[in-house]
């Protein structure tokens, strides 16, 4: 955003644990402002109390972010306020109103049907789009589809601003490289194959976890990123030498790391969400970028198609991964390569760029 030359000050409000500071400057020029999260007591207190602790303990966190986004919106006057979250539109179309702002809503994807979400939740999300997102100045969302399911439903402007890398591709730190050249010597084929991204059940990750460990595939697999299966990971690697885990990296060594894996992976078994059938995640363009193809499932309907159609890879289904990976040959790779490059060379962020400057006017 303060690559665009429009705005002087961007300022993102989060929450955070007590190892991070209150206010931060990052060396892009982005202002970092946190609430400080509440954490529940570490107890051995039964079942519904230690629910109970954390539902209170959440509310006090959320108190706390609300009052740390309106102090700083009260003293910044921001000329737009951008929520990613539906259930913070009423929060950011109140700090809009109070500060005299326009609302901007930027889902990263098909937010009423996304994975995970109870009925009830579901009811909430709808409920808080419908009454708030029609109210926004722009609606900016990574896809035509789900751009498509926004345009029908509000009559507000509504881009489509893909999540292409704007930087370059950078050094990975030395853990990073050294886990990478161990992991291409376990292997069996010398092929390493990465997933990054959220490391969770519903991305499949448990699944690509049990794959790699199968004793017919002699492959690697670098999971880079954190989330809840993070211990299964940590567990794996101590037993099976072709299984490694990088921590979450910025971006350009992010990219660096992937430069040094073969084959990026994002495959679900099973059936998914109508936001996974037409997500078009980060991952797809950082693999892109890195120029190593990638392996999706076929339920991921949009990303598939963009496969097929551009020759980036290969599409399986979800369950048959084990099957694919057994066949898979490193001289698969050559005649794949040369599309990811040039898919990667006419796919720039310059182009993303002036749609994202369109979205604020």
């Amino acid at each position: 955003m303060l690559d665009l030359g429009r705005f002087e000050r961007v300022i993102a409000v989060g929450v955070s644990d007590s190892w991070s500071p209150a206010r931060e400057h990052h060396s892009s020029g982005l202002e970092i402002h946190r609430a400080l999260r509440c954490l529940p007591p570490r107890s051995d207190c039964s079942g519904a109390l230690h629910k109970l602790a954390r539902s209170f303990a959440f509310t006090i966190s959320l108190a706390r972010f609300f009052c740390t986004a309106v102090s700083t919106a009260r003293v910044a006057r921001p000329e737009y306020v951008t929520c990613h979250n539906p259930t913070l539109l009423p929060l950011g179309w109140c700090i809009a109103h109070l500060v005299g702002g326009k609302l901007s809503y930027s889902p990263h994807e098909l937010e009423v049907s996304k994975t995970g979400l109870g009925p009830i939740e579901r009811k909430l999300v709808q409920f808080f789009e419908w009454c708030f997102a029609r109210h926004a100045k722009s609606i900016v969302t990574v896809c035509e589809p789900i751009a498509i399911h926004y345009r029908e439903r509000y009559s507000v402007p509504t881009y489509v601003v893909r999540s292409i890398p704007s930087v370059c591709v950078g050094s990975p730190p030395a853990m990073a490289s050294e886990r990478m050249r161990e992991l291409k010597s376990s292997s069996g084929s010398g092929l390493v194959f990465i997933y990054q991204g959220g490391l969770s059940r519903h991305r499949g990750v448990e699944y690509l976890l049990s794959a790699f460990q199968s004793e017919q595939v002699f492959h690697s697999i670098a999971f880079m990123g954190y989330g809840e299966s993070e211990r299964l990971i940590r567990a794996a690697t101590k037993h099976c030498n072709r299984v490694g885990l990088l921590p979450a990296l910025p971006l350009t060594q992010a990219l660096g790391a992937s430069v040094l894996a073969d084959v990026g992976l994002f495959v679900i078994p099973g059936t998914v969400s109508q936001s996974y059938e037409l997500c078009l995640p980060n991952k797809f363009f950082e693999y892109m970028r890195a120029g190593i193809p990638i392996i999706a499932s076929d339920n991921l309907a949009l990303l598939s198609r963009i496969i097929k159609a551009h020759r980036l890879g290969w599409v399986v289904k979800g369950e048959d991964l084990p099957n694919f990976l057994r066949e898979f040959r490193p001289e698969m790779l050559t005649e794949i390569r040369p599309h990811v490059v040039s898919f990667a060379e006419s796919n720039t962020w310059a182009v993303e760029r002036e749609i994202l400057l369109a979205a604020y006017p």
